[in-house]
């Protein structure tokens, strides 16, 4: 269920919950509506002959670039964030922790990269412009930048730095408290405030028992004592986000615990997804050199990018560098984008090839007609 109209954030990551962790979260439908929001704009320029790529081949192109998308993303995030992932081996399903994507955990730039490789094969298997399919890509992968930003806020994840009370529209994170248990942010002073969340029902814990158990943890850390722990938060955001009595009374206590956070993701989604957007329209209306198109997508997506990771908590662990410079991994990576963009953009739109696509008027006349499918 949606409550919006609190400072706590209480949505319900699944769409549809089957059972236990079991179901349809907001978060793949996200990538569902990206991708066919791409397949639209991707048939309807082939259809008013703005594109080389056939219409019946526009469906195939969008399957290819999802599957490179999601492993680029998925693959991007293990090497760059979060690589004991790699070797994260178990006898449970599905046994290897780089598959456990229902857990989260995609990289937008690693994404990039493997969209950039499925457009390349796909170029090679039916002689159309790799460039073109790329700038092909760019307004429909704004639009799934967007819900993919606005699923990121309904899973509370991807938080924003903490700020002020006063905030208008400042947001409460309950899965904050799962990282007071991390490893690497251990709060046991802000564990111990919790014991009279754990008083409520459905947790019915004794007076005491909470901060005994958190004592425990401190005094005698183990696996099985940090795993209780985590379990018994894990079930607090939960139940935070049920609307019934329990989930409000539960709500009630955790709010003055929990500091107050921009919330980073809906202002990513507004500058890396829908401005950029916006832009890219304006600046194919009119037909442009293949690539065109998809280095200013490198060149806004990395400016934007670069701004939003101002109000965004940097991803898991910092190193030296990044603490030196009081820069981010994600700003670090997006300046490379950005001279990417710059570089491509003056050698692309210098090159001497015919112009392609614009939705405007003036696109029909000077895309060159779609190239004949190689025979298999």
């Amino acid at each position: 269920m949606l409550i919006l109209a609190e400072t706590l954030h209480r949505i319900d990551p699944f769409a549809i919950r089957i059972w236990g962790d079991f179901g349809i979260r907001w978060y793949g439908l996200s990538y569902v509506a990206g991708f066919f929001v791409s397949w639209l704009i991707v048939r309807a320029l082939a259809k008013r002959g703005r594109s080389q790529l056939p219409v019946a081949r526009a469906a195939d192109f969008i399957v290819t670039i999802a599957v490179g998308l999601v492993a680029g993303g998925r693959l991007g995030y293990c090497l760059i964030y979060n690589r004991p992932l790699l070797v994260d081996f178990s006898a449970d399903f599905p046994f290897w922790g780089v598959f456990a994507m229902h857990r989260g955990g995609m990289a937008s730039h690693g994404g990039i990269v493997g969209l950039i490789l499925a457009c390349m094969w796909f170029a090679r298997r039916n002689r159309v412009s790799a460039l073109h399919l790329l700038d092909l890509t760019t307004i429909g992968g704004t639009i799934g930048v967007f819900f993919g930003r606005i699923a990121n806020f309904v899973n509370g994840e991807l938080v924003g730095r903490a700020c002020s009370d006063k905030l208008p529209w400042a947001m409460k994170f309950p899965q904050d408290i799962t990282e007071w248990a991390s490893s690497s942010k251990w709060s046991a002073d802000h564990l111990r405030t919790l014991e009279p969340v754990m008083q409520l029902e459905p947790f019915n814990r004794m007076p005491g028992q909470w901060t005994a158990l958190v004592d425990q943890a401190v005094a005698n850390p183990n696996p099985d004592t940090g795993q209780k722990i985590h379990d018994l938060l894990s079930r607090v955001v939960d139940a935070t986000q049920s609307s019934d009595p329990t989930g409000n009374a539960i709500a009630a206590q955790l709010t003055p615990l929990i500091a107050s956070r921009h919330p980073s993701q809906i202002y990513q989604a507004l500058m890396e997804g829908l401005a950029l957007c916006i832009i890219l329209l304006l600046i194919w209306r009119v037909p442009r050199k293949p690539g065109v198109i998809a280095a200013w997508f490198l060149l806004g997506y990395g400016i934007f990018r670069i701004a939003g990771e101002q109000f965004r908590v940097p991803d898991y662990d910092v190193n030296k560098l990044e603490q030196l410079t009081n820069i981010t991994r994600g700003q670090w990576l997006s300046s490379i984008m950005v001279l990417a963009g710059i570089a491509l953009l003056w050698l692309w739109a210098r090159r001497d090839v015919p112009k392609i696509g614009g939705w405007g008027k003036a696109g029909r006349d000077q895309t060159p007609p779609p190239p004949a499918r190689p025979s298999d």
